[in-house]
């Protein structure tokens, strides 16, 4: 219990560091790393896959703080296991995309920022599917299109956590179904000039 409290009152004294000018600077950079929850479904199985992902994420604050330009990276990891006519199967698929993205910034003069954004990129996809019998590779490429609705908490005037859920359209996929992937993101950044 006491390391609970101690957790607690250590987690407040980070997140009220620098309370006064904590906040998204104009013309700043900011690099963001990330880890993400995945989830999508088979076209196979129609069931869900879950897995991990993370990803990295430069950008450059625009016009007053309100919108930001830039790229990302991203790796994306699921698998699931089925059984079809007795035959034990084990299904990996791995998902990377390189996009262009924007940000749009609500309050961007707080502490507590939330965003919207849109990313255009390419994917480069792969399956494996494995039994006792057989092992099937196959990969895939297309387009990606990603909606990330999020808010960046601001821990000091160069810190910063970003929490978010990202909808992630995968152009031609063969191996999820409609090509929708889910993804929900925790990341840490560093805030860069100006």
């Amino acid at each position: 219990m006491m390391r609970v409290i101690a957790l607690f009152i250590g987690l407040a004294v980070v997140l009220t560091a620098g309370v006064g000018y904590a906040q998204l600077r104009d013309d700043a950079n900011l690099l963001t790393g990330n880890i993400s929850y995945v989830l999508a479904k088979s076209a196979d199985t129609e069931e869900t896959k879950d897995g991990a992902g993370f990803g990295f994420i430069y950008e450059k604050v625009h016009d007053n703080r309100q919108w930001s330009f830039g790229f990302g990276v991203s790796l994306q990891k699921a698998e699931e296991s089925f059984t079809e006519d007795s035959v034990d199967y084990r299904s990996n698929y791995s998902n990377f995309d390189v996009s262009l993205r924007m940000r749009l910034f609500a309050a961007p003069e707080s502490r507590f920022t939330p965003y919207i954004g849109l990313g255009f990129g390419v994917r480069f996809s792969g399956m494996s599917l494995a039994s006792a019998t057989d092992d099937i590779n196959d990969g895939s490429n297309g387009i990606s299109v990603t909606v990330p609705i999020g808010l960046l908490f601001f821990v000091s005037d160069s810190v910063y956590l970003d929490a978010s859920y990202t909808y992630n359209f995968l152009g031609n996929s063969k191996y999820i179904a409609n090509n929708m992937q889910h993804l929900f993101s925790l990341g840490i950044g560093v805030q860069l000039g100006s």
